[in-house]
């Protein structure tokens, strides 16, 4: 019962106008006959990007119809290297359209936004969105021109941190000999092996039984539940570079379409995958209670500490300011960073009172696929959220042991923690990254000691999520 609920991107306004590195040859036609583009995905057509699918349903409803998208799913499906094959594929037009990480640019062949991913530079959400603010990303995106690649936009992110299984990397030295795994970038693999790391590339949401750790943002380890597999140690107060991801097309296809159809992509893209600096800390910040709440430790390197890991950062930063186009970047995000502190995640959480330990206890629930059907989950939501439970709170940790009763996981068992307050009348739980992902219900407690459950509710965007917390939060038999 992973209860992650469904990010859907926030519907911004629509902005016709064609931003930063949104240029380049113009049809003139605007009868044109309508076009068809391809946009890679990764993902199985079981697990659809949702993002990307309101992105397609943007673009075809900002055009009139007249420039539709079709998503082509699995592509390179579990390969190390999905960003940097279908970088490529873009460029060689076996593809149209990709939302890619900026981390792997480089190692496509294209050092252009290096300097955005350098190594503990852009190291907090200040920092990222003066960056933003500043226009940098814009201008790196417009230098694509004439690669073979149009940039559509640069979306901020959450910041990279580096995880460890069962020893701190407060100190350095630490690192030495260790396994780190990465993803897809040439930055990340100098960075680790500049530490004494031996770096090892692995594919989104990969197996890391093979590795000591690996760098990742915070909500990453939540959503692969890696907190289950022995990582228990993230260094919390030296983030190493923003989850930066780009949508950019072939330039030849790009090139052929109208400017109404160009101006139809980038308010699309603004509508749907634009984000913000202000989503992404909140998502850090829910990620940083969750990790810890799930008994991972969030270590604080202390100023001497953190000089010797800027030191080794510096050295790979020097390298990308080597060039002269990035020399200027470089210096230009130092800039704008000075007064902005590294973001700093810790585990300082404040001690229960007497009114929440009313609640601490052991319970005991069961969820049953047809109720959750009926109230209109969906085939794949019920199978994985019913079953039988024991709810366990305490001193503000929900933990929750569910044994599956239906669908492929049958029989198997899953545990997880999330958290949980308490104000005498109502309970208010985390159950995922987002500020707004939390359960709200009133609690009445039986003089058996059974909680029952009133006026469930949520703020999240996406209500369809009652579907499947609702049938939960009934009644739970204390045991």
């Amino acid at each position: 019962m992973r209860i992650l609920i469904r990010l859907v991107a926030p519907t911004a306004s629509i902005v016709l106008a064609a931003g930063c590195g949104f240029g380049g040859g113009d049809t003139g036609n605007e009868d044109a006959a309508p076009v068809t583009l391809t946009l890679a995905s990764n993902r199985p057509p079981n697990e659809p990007d949702e993002a990307l699918a309101a992105f397609v349903a943007k673009v075809k409803e900002v055009s009139n119809g007249t420039l539709t998208i079709t998503i082509k799913d699995s592509w390179h499906l579990g390969e190390p290297d999905y960003n940097v094959t279908t970088i490529k594929d873009v460029e060689a037009g076996k593809v149209d359209v990709a939302n890619v990480a900026v981390r792997a640019f480089d190692t496509a062949g294209i050092d252009t936004f290096q300097p955005l991913i350098a190594p503990m530079l852009i190291d907090s959400h200040k920092t990222q969105q003066k960056v933003f603010d500043a226009g940098i990303p814009d201008k790196l995106l417009a230098s694509l021109d004439g690669s073979g690649l149009a940039g559509l936009g640069i979306s901020p992110g959450e910041l990279r941190m580096l995880g460890t299984k069962g020893v701190s990397l407060a100190d350095v030295t630490s690192a030495k000999g260790l396994t780190l795994g990465f993803q897809e970038s040439g930055v990340a693999e100098d960075f680790l092996t500049a530490v004494g790391a031996s770096a090892t590339r692995l594919p989104t949401s990969a197996d890391i039984a093979n590795v000591d750790g690996l760098e990742q943002q915070l909500d990453s380890i939540i959503g692969n539940s890696y907190y289950e597999v022995g990582l228990d140690h993230v260094l919390g107060n030296l983030p190493l570079w923003p989850r930066l991801t780009a949508m950019v097309l072939n330039e030849e296809a790009y090139g052929a379409l109208t400017r109404e159809q160009k101006m139809a992509l980038k308010s699309a893209w603004t509508a749907t995958m634009e984000l913000s600096v202000a989503r992404a800390r909140e998502t850090d910040e829910g990620a940083a209670d969750l990790v810890c709440t799930n008994e991972v430790a969030l270590d604080q390197a202390t100023s001497a500490q953190a000089a010797a890991w800027r030191r080794a950062a510096d050295k790979v930063t020097d390298a990308i300011a080597a060039e002269d186009d990035s020399a200027a970047v470089v210096d230009e995000i130092l800039k704008l960073k000075r007064g902005s502190p590294a973001e700093a995640f810790t585990c300082a959480g404040a001690p229960q009172d007497a009114t929440a330990a009313v609640l601490d206890g052991t319970y005991d629930v069961v969820v049953s696929k047809s109720d959750l059907l009926a109230g209109g989950a969906s085939e794949e939501d019920a199978n994985e959220n019913s079953g039988r439970f024991e709810m366990v709170l305490h001193d503000g940790t929900l933990t929750l042991n569910q044994t599956y009763t239906d669908g492929p996981n049958a029989g198997t068992k899953w545990t997880g923690k999330r958290s949980y307050s308490y104000d005498g009348k109502a309970i208010h739980m985390k159950f995922d990254t987002q500020e707004s992902a939390v359960i709200d219900a009133e609690v009445k407690v039986e003089a058996n000691g059974s909680l029952t459950f009133r006026e469930v509710t949520t703020p999240f965007p996406d209500q369809e999520v009652l579907a499947i917390f609702q049938p939960m939060f009934t009644q739970w038999e204390r045991r």
